[in-house]
């Protein structure tokens, strides 16, 4: 049941913004006729453009029989359209749209392209050509676009050109061949001397090409060999280095010849027999030392420590000469061995550069045999093709439907533009209807109105046509049958059993603004009850744009503001309007309205007429515009207000709610008027009739 009930409620919703949106007919009829026009006048400024296609058959190669030979080619579906597809392109190629621009003449240049010959470039003709395949066959469809019926003759001039290219193609296969006849023994000429210059190479130069190959490297045993001489050369250096600082303090100490000096020198502490001589020197010293206190220098321990102390510094001098010649000998050695390895350095790189450049003569002679080789067998397979299709042609490239000038322009399509503007106009347009509809703020329908406004809902009164009433202040006058007349009945019967123990029944009406649609309510509703025979009286009480006067043509002359001002009774100002039904109308505008009904209210005259009438209807200024209905109802406690579809604003309805709400203001109800569409109260009616 709820889903049901949701669906019902959505689809009642869609329909009435639907109707919403088609109310505003105009804005989507402007919008697309805009549309319109201006789709008529972009097609009138585009320029025109002419096609013509011509149709050329590509047939694949098929099988042939060449002497005893089969040579089958036939292709399967996908070698078919590779072949079609690679003649496509070939067809739209640059070098192919070159050789035709060649034979375009420049008036036809001009008339096609609207350029002259000279600018125009292969990008161009090419960008002005289409090639297509037919589905399902071997043709290909062949346009050209320009601004004259003469791109047919640019059509057929390629076509021409791509056909005369592949004839010569054939033609040149035999000439081809001749040459390659002539070449071929030649080139094998050629690699034959290449050869024997590389055997002889290889027999003079047998371990070395062998070290080389092993080791991937050209000249590597001459290379490795001084490669090893320069690595113990570096070694010599370094030891030449290390040696060098000895060498000449060597050289200082046999200048000096001082032996103190000599063996004050740093190096000869590694010796441990020059040590171990002067340690005992040192011994004999400190030993005569003491003898010396003593005794006397003849005596025989002296000259037996003296003794030895001459003797050990005679050994100590032949120690160091032998260790200095041995230093310096040392030193020569490594002088010579140095300079014999630079030599050896030297002759090995010479020869390694000499050997170099044998081998780069014969990687040269390598090189030009491959690469002879090669092409020589490559002219071979291609002396072996031309053989086989000496007598076959490639592809047979026809002609079969010459481009045809077309007067007719293929662009632009005017009536595809015009539909589109159309379509798009109206899309647009609807756009817009629904954008308005959709930020409209004014309260659309009684779920709108329910949520904003906590009162009951008392009825509701359709949108009154002007084309089935003349007058809608009397509507229910006009047609007693219509489904307005039925909605006024349905609300004087909420009236009625809502306030039927009262004996005399006081209501204002009024609305949120002008044109809600409240003077209306109070006409019809008046005559409703009137009809039902109860006796009703209508009074104008909007002192500031009264309309029952005119609306009822009552043609009074005198109204409610002169009775507040004492100039006239009650019963002069009494207007009959039809059977059980009066008026008391506004009367002349006074300039403060509200000052009169503060000088004297309300109640006081509606007391001296509740014994004459059971109904009373005043007819109040909207709320949301002045604040002399706040008197009204204040004292007589019935509010019935009238709010208009899409016209009463939601923001205002709110602050009226909180006002009234805040004054303590008894509202009897709400009416819902103007209601469009053809539901109510969100049920479907068909037109009312008993």
């Amino acid at each position: 049941m709820n889903s049901h009930k949701n669906f019902s409620e959505f689809h009642d919703r869609v329909e009435e913004q639907w109707l919403l949106i088609l109310k505003l007919w105009p804005l989507i009829l402007a919008v697309t006729l805009l549309f319109t026009v201006g789709g008529y006048f972009y097609a009138s400024t585009l320029p025109k453009v002419y096609r013509s296609t011509a149709l050329v058959v590509v047939s694949p190669p098929q099988s042939k029989r060449i002497g005893e030979i089969q040579i089958d080619r036939d292709m399967d579906f996908l070698g078919r359209m590779y072949f079609i597809q690679t003649q496509a392109v070939v067809l739209k190629s640059s070098a192919n749209a070159k050789k035709a621009i060649e034979r375009i003449t420049d008036s036809l240049c001009k008339s096609v392209f609207g350029i002259s010959k000279e600018k125009l470039s292969e990008g161009a003709l090419l960008q002005a050509l289409e090639v297509q395949l037919r589905k399902n066959s071997d043709i290909l469809e062949v346009s050209c676009m320009g601004n004259s019926p003469e791109c047919a003759e640019i059509v057929n001039l390629v076509l021409q050109v791509f056909i005369e290219q592949n004839e010569e193609q054939f033609k040149s296969q035999g000439v081809l061949k001749e040459w390659l006849q002539k070449e071929l023994p030649e080139i094998e000429k050629k690699i034959l001397k290449i050869y024997e210059t590389m055997l002889k190479f290889e027999e003079q130069n047998v371990d070395i090409l062998l070290y080389s190959k092993a080791s991937n490297t050209p000249n590597a045993l001459y290379t490795d060999m001084a490669e090893l001489s320069r690595q113990e050369l570096q070694k010599v250096k370094m030891s030449l280095l290390n040696l060098e600082p000895r060498y000449k303090k060597c050289q200082e100490a046999r200048k000096n010849n001082n032996l103190e000096f000599i063996m004050g020198l740093d190096f000869f502490e590694e010796n441990g027999i020059l040590q171990k001589l002067r340690q005992q020197k040192l011994d004999l010293e400190g030993q005569i030392n003491e003898y010396n206190l003593k005794y006397t220098s003849k005596h025989p321990k002296i000259i037996l420590i003296t003794t030895n102390i001459e003797q050990i510094d005679k050994k100590i001098k032949e120690e160091v000469e032998l260790f200095l010649t041995r230093q310096e000998e040392a030193y020569k050695e490594l002088i010579q061995k140095k300079e014999s390895l630079e030599k050896i350095v030297q002759e090995q790189l010479a020869e390694s550069l000499k050997l170099k450049q044998k081998y780069s003569e014969y990687e040269r002679h390598r090189r030009e045999y491959e690469s002879a080789q090669k092409t020589y067998n490559t002219l071979l397979e291609k002396m072996k093709e031309l053989d086989i299709t000496e007598s076959y042609r490639l592809g047979n490239i026809k002609l079969i439907e010459p481009a045809k000038p077309s007067f007719e322009p293929f662009k632009p399509n005017k009536n595809r533009i015009y539909l589109v503007s159309l379509l798009l106009g109206f899309i647009i347009g609807l756009s817009l209807a629904y954008l308005f509809v959709y930020l409209d703020e004014k309260v659309k329908n009684i779920g709108e109105l329910q949520q904003i406004v906590p009162f009951p809902l008392m009825g509701c009164v359709p949108k009154i046509s002007s084309f089935e009433f003349s007058n809608g202040y009397v509507a229910v006058k006009q047609k007693d049958n219509s489904i307005i007349a039925e909605a006024f009945r349905t609300i004087s019967t909420s009236l009625f059993l809502q306030n039927k123990e009262k004996d005399t029944q006081r209501f204002v009406i009024s609305s949120a603004m002008p044109g809600d649609g409240k003077t209306t309510i109070v006409c019809n509703l008046g005559m409703t009850f009137a009809k039902s025979g109860h006796k009703v009286l209508l009074i104008d009480g909007d002192l500031h744009k009264p309309k029952i006067n005119d609306k009822l043509a009552l043609k009074a002359e005198s109204g409610l503001s002169e009775l507040l001002q004492n100039k006239v009774s009650i019963q002069d100002i009494i207007y009959p309007v039809i059977d059980n039904l009066w008026c008391i109308p506004a009367g002349k505008i006074p300039k403060d309205p509200y000052q009169l009904w503060m000088n004297r209210p309300l109640d006081a005259i509606l007391d001296q007429l509740g014994n004459e009438y059971q109904y009373i209807f005043i007819d109040s200024p909207p709320l949301g515009i002045t604040s002399e209905t706040l008197l009204f109802t204040k004292s007589i406690k019935n509010l019935i207000l009238v709010i208009g579809g899409h016209h009463s604003y939601k923001k205002m309805l709110k602050e009226i709610v909180n006002r009234l709400q805040n004054l303590e203001i008894t509202t009897q109800g709400i009416i819902f008027n103007d209601v469009q569409g053809k539901y109510f109260l969100n049920k479907k009616y068909s037109y009312y009739k008993y």
